[in-house]
């Protein structure tokens, strides 16, 4: 019996397959660590705002409306994405691409809650997008 060869170039294509098919799976736990994390404080915002008044009882109070426990539930599975994310990058590069989180939440404040956009804000948001871009 000859032992069978398995030619070069198939092994090679199975090899950047797998590694495509990791590099898309990590797509995937950034995404739904930003739409988590996104969706928490857009929750928590909306929570807060169903608040009678500004005292601190009644805005924690809220803590226990559907919004707030959405909101606590989506950080924690946030949390678990963000186990996954920091397993496949170095801590300074994953809490850098993690701040495009802050850039994301002033979006959705500025499309789904009504907030106003400034110049400042715009360029705050830029200088955020700027430093992941350098730090990336």
């Amino acid at each position: 019996m000859h032992d069978r060869v398995i030619p070069a170039a198939p092994v090679a294509a199975a090899a950047v397959s797998g590694t495509a098919a990791a590099s898309l799976v990590t797509v995937w736990y950034w995404a739904l660590f930003f739409a988590t994390s996104v969706y928490g404080h857009v929750a928590l915002k909306l929570a807060v705002d169903r608040s009678r008044s500004g005292a601190a009882g009644a805005v924690l109070a809220t803590s226990f409306s559907w919004w707030g426990v959405s909101a606590y539930a989506s950080w924690a599975l946030s949390a678990a994405l963000w186990m996954l994310v920091v397993a496949r990058h170095d801590l300074f590069q994953a809490s850098s691409i993690s701040s495009a989180r802050y850039v994301l939440i002033c979006a959705s404040g500025v499309v789904l809650l009504g907030d106003a956009v400034t110049w400042q804000r715009a360029a705050g948001a830029a200088l955020i997008t700027a430093g992941i871009l350098l730090v990336k």
